[in-house]
């Protein structure tokens, strides 16, 4: 069922660059059902991590509201701060065969499929309000199992962009449950790996350095009110 999950996986994240995450939400969630249960019942199988790659989409131009403006100054709560891509997932040259790829415990591409999950959460999240709020918990709990998959990994630019979007969406969480603390906790953990990430592209590193400066900003003055 590999492939299964994996081709509902990259499916979602066609959906969520058209602009319907609500499909989306469906596919990753068939797709995320699927790696459970092959995670369950792997025991010594090998991962196969070597086999698959895996590529940044950008979602943003389909899912990401307008800046304010003075005639419409309301934001979609914190949707304008996600990091708005997503994980595509392909297999190498090392996968010689579908047969192969079947054979192969879903632990080396899972953490794409919670990724990709727990991004089409925060976009439902935000967008329904007080009505998200099942939403934005599970998009933290699938982002809780990205990092310690990030964590366990060695640390180059590759996993560092991914622990700085986990901390950055995380933020964004808490940002709206107006759970101040914690999202400064996860801005100043942003801001940690951000420095040690000197050879992102400029493009990259900018938008990062942007929701520190604006995020950070609103929740001291928000923890000092």
């Amino acid at each position: 069922m590999n492939q299964v999950a994996i081709d509902l996986s990259n499916r979602g994240v066609a959906e969520l660059q058209r602009g319907d995450p609500v499909a989306a939400f469906q596919s990753l969630s068939k797709a995320a059902n699927i790696v459970m249960v092959g995670i369950h019942n792997h025991h010594h199988v090998s991962t196969g991590a070597e086999v698959f790659n895996f590529h940044w989409e950008d979602c943003s131009s389909a899912i990401a509201p307008r800046r304010p403006t003075e005639s419409s100054p309301a934001w979609e709560g914190s949707t304008p701060f996600l990091f708005l891509r997503a994980l595509r997932i392909s297999t190498s040259t090392f996968a010689t065969s579908v047969d192969e790829i079947e054979h192969l415990c879903p632990c080396g591409y899972a953490w794409v499929i919670w990724f990709n999950l727990a991004l089409c959460c925060s976009v439902l999240g935000t967008r329904l309000g007080e009505k998200g709020k099942l939403f934005l918990e599970m998009a933290y709990d699938l982002y809780q199992k990205v990092q310690r998959r990030v964590d366990s990994e060695p640390s180059n630019k590759h996993w560092k962009m991914l622990a700085m979007a986990v901390s950055n969406n995380q933020a964004c969480i808490f940002h709206d449950f107006a759970m101040h603390g914690d999202a400064v906790i996860c801005l100043q953990r942003l801001a940690s790996t951000l420095s040690l990430c000197q050879d992102l592209e400029v493009a990259d590193r900018g938008d990062f350095c942007l929701n520190l400066q604006i995020l950070s900003s609103s929740h001291t003055l928000a923890a000092a009110a």
